[in-house]
């Protein structure tokens, strides 16, 4: 079963836990309202879905805005070119962890399930996150690349 959504907005990366003067961990409100955003884009796109058990894939595309202080010319070679793509912050890791934690539960029963993961960030005129689920034996189309090109490695050694 394959499941696609997506999350209108720029993403946001997991950031990492605060603290308190008492020493009590919580986590930053950015952070947990943009978990919230992706919870309520899947609870929209399958509100009757179960959370599953067994393997997982998941892709994520962030798109992020081409800033608008760049020349115009800049922007549009950022949206319609591969050889200029967002390497700032966030990371692309911590947006694949900020998705993966929110679905904890919705989606799938425990992020420990997710044994395929990709995530790839490029400009958009339109930000958001695009989120492709892959539960069962199957795998995502990138993930299915990479794993034959490992496959094709350890054969050649």
């Amino acid at each position: 079963m394959t499941l696609f959504f997506e999350v209108p907005g720029e993403p946001v990366g997991k950031a990492r836990p605060r603290f308190t003067r008492q020493g009590h961990a919580y986590t930053p409100k950015k952070t947990s309202d943009y978990e919230r955003e992706v919870r309520n884009s899947f609870r929209i796109a399958y509100p009757a879905h179960e959370p599953m058990a067994g393997p997982v894939s998941m892709e994520v595309y962030a798109f992020f805005g081409v800033p608008k202080s760049w020349p115009m010319k800049k922007r549009e070679a950022a949206l319609r070119s591969e050889s200029l793509l967002p390497t700032g912050r966030p990371d692309a890791s911590n947006v694949l962890k900020a998705v993966e934690d929110a679905l904890n539960g919705l989606a799938y029963l425990d992020d420990s399930q997710i044994v395929d993961a990709s995530v790839q960030k490029r400009y958009a005129s339109r930000p958001r996150v695009e989120v492709s689920l892959v539960m069962g034996r199957e795998r995502c189309p990138a993930t299915r690349s990479a794993v034959r090109r490992a496959e094709g490695r350890k054969t050649a050694s």
